[in-house]
């Protein structure tokens, strides 16, 4: 049975990658501008497996998000 995250973990993903992606519209977000997130925590120490979780957590909202704006556009369009 997998792990589930508990919220304090979730909450310390998010602080780490906001300064990086904050100010960025959704449809900004993507590999290309998580590079830099990813190249500066590597180089501060962090394993490979950290930056992971993170960017875990990030597709976690992104997935949320583009599935609420489906429902949304859904009951919309009716």
């Amino acid at each position: 049975m997998r792990k589930v995250r508990s919220i304090d973990s979730i909450a310390w993903h998010i602080t780490m990658i906001l300064p990086h992606i904050g100010s960025k519209p959704l449809e900004a977000v993507h590999s290309g501008t998580l590079a830099g997130f990813c190249k500066e925590r590597l180089a501060s120490g962090v394993s490979g497996t950290t930056v992971n979780l993170t960017l875990e957590v990030v597709k976690s909202v992104l997935l949320a998000a583009a599935r609420e704006w489906r429902g949304s556009e859904e009951h919309t369009s009716e």
